[in-house]
């Protein structure tokens, strides 16, 4: 055997039966083991796993240390089989296998075959456990009462892990009974009662030797429906003793909720006395009534007189002790004050931040303005089911506004999630029939391979309960939900992040079907189009930026719907001057487009645009995939990020269904009623931008159209969250995604399925958005 060492265990059972081998990592016994027929197994000098169930026989040699390579040798004649644990010898080597038939007495193989037939008989035999995983017993010496974590055996003899008050516990099998419980109803009943005050008396040092953590004071103190997974980040935050928490859950799953109840908790406990919630002004008014009616809290908008009043009290270091405010994004980052409030040192109890996404990018006033928060506050929650957009370096800010220093550089955060995509492969692997028990502790097996892994496969207490899941078949529902907590509990983020998935929760949830809206142009709309881009190009040589970065909103334009850019085309030629696209959204390509040299359409493009004449291909393939489904009794959102191109929808849209449009520029009291019109029943179709993708519930509607695609696979995800909510009726919810491959849309669709692919290694699956 040549020296080096293998980094994973790549055999299949049926690879295994009748051979022998050698592989250099004994983290992989469990596996190793799961994978041959009922084996006798020697560990030599070494701690034994909890693989007792899975073999004929187990011996033990402690303090002994052979002339092998450390690792695990099997050997499977075919009249039984052979497993040798070596963790004292020489260093590993590369793995080796082979058929027991072909193995000749000079090969290492076979020296290691000869050191266990020498060493077997003198083993000490390992009995069988006392005690299961999650079994109660009892500490002899104080008679208190525990539960088993795990168990593994030292040489001499069993070792349980048991947690107790939030801290682990090691025990000898020796030094623990059985739990004896009475739990027949009848015993209690008709047995001597205890008195109050020394029940009272004992409930309550029970309480306070737990620090309270495992007792929530706003359990049923709101007028919320009991969901339990809603209290994953107030749990958490008592569990961890942190008072700062990223909820991530997927969209739809009521986080504003899960808000209130760390509220309610919080304040229970004397810890909110002033409050302040940060959201987008969309959602001002959405917040404050959930407040209200759900957990009876009074908010108070700081804009205007109230915001001045405020900042003056603050600046006077004379605010109330206790206060609730709410404060738009947009105003917070405009607050000159600001930070000379936060100056000032006159700290806020509880923070929440709804759309928490929108501070991630560093050099942002939201990110500033974010950071002056986290400056201010004790307790601090931010909000958001998408909290990577583009890349890893958004989580890292957030994370940054959440707890400064934490995680060092993003360089370092990106080594330290290494471990979470070998986790997350695993949570796919829990529900995917066509893997094997073997391949999912193969797949858990990875982590030890990984820098922030290896500690977590030695030290954790939830790695061999996982392993012992992981290595059933079939898995129960109450396996799956088992495991899944282990895997999140793993998560290098496990303490600062929390994220509920719909799948996960929702026994009745509505399946998401993406169907892609392929639309194939026109031989004069793709002359129109080249021309157009033709021009883009000029613009942008002239200014000296590049195309896709100062042109990226007219390509865009042109690629979501060219009868708009045709008309914009046709209408500067006429001398009408250049058009202006009103998306709601803002970024620096728009500042540097406003910066671009005017360039009138050259003749090319005039002569294109007007030989397109009124041409559409795209619209059609919509009004005929959509026709079906609203006319069965299906309401519809539709997106896009341009208003001219919902204004050209309406128009067309509204000739055969009722439709309504909801953007930026729409009154705040107008979008109010466009909402509840559309709840009634009275639209078929609302048309809207970035405006109606947050925050807004629609879980009436059952029909998401993307008649433009976004760079950001989160955005797709927002926009999708607003159907697909608690509350959902339909089983299946329609997304269809329209695109045309020869125009920029093609490179969008390539770059979302990228992004997907970060997201969904750093926090986990994604419910389908796109299809591939």
């Amino acid at each position: 055997m040549t020296e080096g060492v293998v980094t994973m265990l790549p055999y299949g059972r049926s690879e295994l039966q009748l051979t022998c081998g050698y592989h250099p990592d004994g983290a992989d016994l469990t596996a190793l083991v799961g994978l041959l027929d009922n084996p006798r197994l020697l560990v030599v000098d070494g701690t034994v796993p909890d693989v007792h169930e899975r073999v004929a026989e187990l011996r033990v040699l402690a303090d002994h240390e052979l002339e092998l390579p450390v690792g695990l040798y099997w050997f499977d004649s075919g009249e039984g089989v052979e497993v040798l644990a070596v963790t004292g010898g020489g260093p590993p080597a590369s793995g080796e296998r082979m058929s027991t038939a072909s193995l000749t007495e000079d090969q290492p193989l076979s020296w290691a075959r000869d050191w266990f037939v020498h060493l077997w008989p003198d083993a000490t035999v390992v009995t069988a456990p006392r005690f299961a995983v999650n079994d109660d017993v009892v500490l002899k010496a104080t008679g208190r009462d525990y539960t088993v974590k795990s168990r593994t055996h030292n040489g001499t003899g069993w070792m349980y892990t048991m947690r107790v008050e939030g801290r682990l516990t090691y025990q000898s099998e020796q030094s623990l009974d059985p739990f004896s419980l009475e739990d027949d109803p009848w015993t209690w009943i008709t047995g001597p009662v205890d008195d109050v005050r020394r029940f009272s008396a004992t409930l309550t040092r029970a309480k306070l030797a737990g620090m309270f953590t495992d007792t929530l004071f706003s359990f049923r103190a709101t007028r919320t429906l009991f969901r339990p997974y809603q209290f994953k980040p107030v749990i958490k935050m008592l569990e961890t003793g942190k008072s700062r928490i990223l909820v991530a859950d997927e969209v739809g799953l009521g986080k504003t909720i899960e808000a209130g109840l760390i509220w309610t908790e919080l304040e229970a406990r004397s810890e909110a006395d002033r409050v302040l919630v940060v959201c987008p002004a969309s959602l001002v008014t959405k917040w404050r009534r959930e407040m209200e009616d759900r957990f009876g809290f009074e908010l108070t908008e700081l804009s205007g007189d109230a915001l001045k009043e405020f900042e003056r009290k603050a600046l006077e270091n004379r605010l109330p002790r206790r206060f609730a405010h709410i404060i738009s994004i947009q105003r917070l980052r405009t607050w000159e004050a600001f930070e000379d409030v936060v100056a000032v040192g006159d700290p806020l109890g509880l923070a929440i931040v709804d759309e928490a996404h929108m501070m991630r990018n560093a050099p942002t006033r939201n990110y500033q303005a974010g950071a002056l928060l986290s400056e201010w506050v004790k307790s601090l929650v931010l909000l958001t089911a998408t909290p990577i957009n583009l890349r890893n370096e958004d989580l890292f800010n957030l994370l940054e506004l959440l707890t400064p220093g934490e995680f060092g550089t993003g360089e370092a955060l990106e080594q330290q999630l290494a471990p979470n995509v070998v986790l997350n492969k695993v949570a796919r692997a829990l529900t995917d029939p066509d893997v094997a028990p073997d391949e999912r502790l193969a797949l858990l097996a990875e982590l030890g391979r990984t820098r922030y892994g290896a500690p977590i496969m030695e030290r954790r207490p939830e790695v061999p309960l996982l392993q012992d899941l992981l290595s059933k078949d079939p898995l129960s529902p109450r396996d799956i939900v088992d495991a899944r907590r282990y895997l999140a509990d793993l998560g290098v983020l496990s303490s600062v992040l929390t994220r509920t998935r719909r799948v996960e929760v929702d026994e009745e949830k509505a399946v998401r079907e993406a169907q892609d809206v392929e639309v194939p142009w026109t031989a004069q709309e793709q002359a129109f189009y080249d021309e157009y881009v033709a021009w883009c190009r000029r613009r942008a040589d002239l200014a000296g930026v590049p195309v896709g970065f100062a042109m990226q909103m007219p390509l865009r334009l042109a690629s979501a719907c060219l009868p708009v850019a045709r008309h914009d085309v046709v209408r500067w030629s006429s001398g009408a001057g250049e058009p202006t696209d009103e998306d709601d959204g803002f970024s620096a390509a728009d500042d540097q487009r406003r910066s671009i040299p005017a360039l009138r359409p050259h003749d090319e493009l005039v002569a294109a645009a007007r030989a397109l004449g009124n041409a559409d291909s795209k619209y059609p393939l919509l009004e005929a995939r959509l026709g079906p489904l609203v006319d069965g009794g299906r309401r519809a959102l539709v997106f896009s990020f341009s208003r001219p191109t919902l204004a050209y929808l309406e128009r067309r849209l509204s000739q055969r269904w009722r439709v309504a449009v909801l953007h930026g520029g729409v009154p705040k009291d107008r979008r109010n009623e466009v909402m509840a019109d559309f709840r009634a029943g009275r639209y078929d179709i609302v048309l809207a931008n970035r405006v109606a993708s947050e925050g807004l519930d629609f879980e009436f509607c059952s029909v998401v159209v993307n008649y433009d695609l976004p760079w950001n696979p989160m955005e797709v995800e927002q926009r999708i969250g607003r159907i697909d909510r608690i509350g959902q009726q339909e089983e299946k919810i329609s997304i269809l995604n329209v695109w045309c491959p020869a125009a920029l849309d093609e490179s969008i669709k390539m770059r979302l399925l990228q992004r997907i692919g970060v997201f969904e290694g750093t926090i986990g699956p994604l419910e389908p958005i796109i299809s591939e």
